[in-house]
Formats: C-alpha cells, structure tokens, sequence
C-alpha cells in the first residue's frame, strides 16, 4: 500500500484526496486499457465473424443451388417420359391427323376420347412429381391437352406456344428450362411459375408428333430461399443464366433484370463475397454459382445483424468509463 500511495503522490497532485486519486488510477490503468482492449477485440472479432459468416453461407447455398438443380434436374427427367410411352405417342399422331383432315368426319365422340386419354397423361406424368404444377401436351398443330393441379390453366398458352416450340425443336429433343414467368388467370391475381419444355419424337422415325410443357410453382424455390433467410437473417436473390430474377425474398424483383445492378460488377468469378452499401446500409455480399444451369444465388447480410451484440457491449463499456470520467471531473 506504501508502494501505491507513493506513485499516487509522485504522478498526480498532492492536494487530492486518496480515493480520487486512487478512482483516477482505476480509470486510467483499468477501465481505458479495457474500452481500447474492446474496441481491438470487437475490430479482430468483426473480422473473423465476417470471414466465418462468408464460409457458412457459402456452403449453405451452395447446398441449396444443389438442391434445386435436383429438382429441375428432375423435372427434366420427367420431361422424357413421354419418348417410353408409345401409345401416348400414337394418341398424338391420331390428333395430328384428325387436326389434318379437316372436319369432315365430325366424329365428336373419337374426339372426345383422343382428349380424355391424352389427358389421362398428362395427369399421370403431372402426378409422378409433388413439385410439378402443370401439364401441357400439344400435337404438332397446337391443340393442347392437360392436368391442371391449381384451379385453372395459365392464360398465355397462346402467347408462349410458338417460343416453346422453336426452342423445343432447336434442341432435338433435349430439354430446355425457361426462368420465372408471371401467369396471370381469373383466379390468381399474382401466380409465378418455371417450365420446362422438351420435343416429343416417335420412338422409330424420331419424327415430332408433339411437344410437352411442364410447370413448377415457385413455392419450390421459395422454400429453399426462406430456409437460407432464416439460417443467415439475410436476404437472398435468385439470378437464372441471363440475370432475370427468378426469385427474391421479398418478391419485389421476380421476372426483373437485374443486369444493370451495381452487385453484379462485382461478381466476376463463379463464386466470392465482397462488401457493398445497398440501401444506405452496408451490407456482406456472398454469391454462388451453379454448373448445371448457370444460376446465381445472391446472399445479402446486413453487417449491423453480425456484429449487433458485439457493438452493444462496446457501446456499454464507453458509457460506463465515459460516465466515470466525468463524475471525477466534477466532483
């Protein structure tokens, strides 16, 4: 104690009372190295935060690219069966002849059954997948034949007949995935879907008889999307091979190009993360890349959610040595 009180007299006025002079060394010698102790800590911390931060969401997406590529890897598959099924396939080439002849035989009632038995099909096909949404078989004249699991059938078959078609036959019978469309009918105001669309070949001429459309509420990717939100309390985009949005956790952006956004110049690799400021905020930007199909799965990370606990407690410990400081200068 002699020890003390004679550094306390050598360092500091000798007209001070001891318990000020001994609170001015706790606050000196303890309470300042600690607040420059936490803040080196809470800079050291933020940055392997980050760093860990990056690591996990990148093995979580690239988990969750993963699993949707089984998925449409699946919806592909089902695409095919129609080139294993040789009676659907005379079905069609009877619908291609009865569309041919005109009308005169006006035989309603072969009509009638040619369009149940496709039908049986398509719902078949429609049923051997959960995700599936739609079925679409037309002949080579564009009459259509489906299964339906939603109430009604999207309205712009029409509209989307001739560009599946070019596409579907420049393929020669592989299958081709088209991005987020905006299907609007009489009873969803607001209804997204993916399709994946392949040429049906007779199985000996490996001529065309028809072509199959199958379609896939998003309700597949959203799922996957919210599991990534809640695991990383980010927000997350998906990008197809042309940059549309497939799909984004607030649905602001789905069927948009997002080309133009100042996140993509920074994304010139397969995969990497970078920090960027969106909305006024900074945020942690990790982004993954599939090899199957070209899709980009952006996580956005506010880093105010990373280091939020961190930064109260060093907010804590300035109050507290800020408060002592002061109480000593006044008193």
């Amino acid at each position: 104690m002699n020890i003390l009180q004679k550094m306390i007299r050598f360092h500091f006025l000798p007209n001070t009372s001891m318990t000020k002079k001994i609170s001015v060394v706790f606050v000196f010698l303890i309470m300042i190295p600690m607040v420059i102790l936490s803040y080196v800590s809470y800079e050291s911390y933020s940055k392997n935060l980050q760093e860990n931060t990056i690591l996990y969401v990148s093995e979580i997406s690239d988990k969750m690219l993963k699993r949707l590529d089984d998925d449409i890897d699946g919806m592909m598959k089902l695409s095919a069966t129609p080139a294993y099924l040789g009676e659907l396939q005379e079905l069609l080439m009877l619908s291609n002849q009865s569309a041919s002849e005109s009308k005169r035989a006006e035989d309603r009632a072969a009509e009638t059954e040619l369009k149940s038995n496709i039908g049986l099909f398509a719902q078949m096909i429609n049923n051997m997948k959960n995700e599936t949404n739609s079925v679409y078989i037309f002949d080579n004249d564009g009459r259509v034949y489906m299964d339906v699991k939603t109430r009604g059938a999207r309205a712009d078959l029409d509209a989307r007949y001739e560009e599946w078609l070019e596409s579907a036959r420049k393929a020669g019978g592989q299958a081709i995935l088209f991005s987020t469309q905006d299907i609007i009918n009489d009873y969803d105001p607001e209804r997204y879907v993916f399709t994946v669309v392949r040429d049906i070949k007779e199985v000996f001429t490996r001529e065309s008889v028809g072509m199959i459309a199958i379609d896939a509420n998003i309700s597949m990717i959203e799922e996957v999307v919210m599991d990534l939100d809640l695991t990383t309390k980010g927000k997350t985009i998906l990008l197809d091979s042309m940059n549309k949005v497939i799909f984004d956790s607030e649905r602001k952006l789905i069927t948009q190009d997002f080309s133009r956004h100042e996140v993509l110049a920074e994304m010139n690799e397969a995969k990497g993360s970078f920090s960027a400021m969106i909305n006024g905020a900074e945020h942690l930007v990790v982004y993954t890349s599939s090899k199957r199909n070209g899709w980009k799965m952006v996580v956005t990370v506010p880093l105010v959610e990373l280091t939020e606990k961190v930064a109260e407690i060093q907010r804590v410990m300035i109050i507290i040595t800020t408060s002592i400081i002061a109480w000593l200068c006044l008193s």
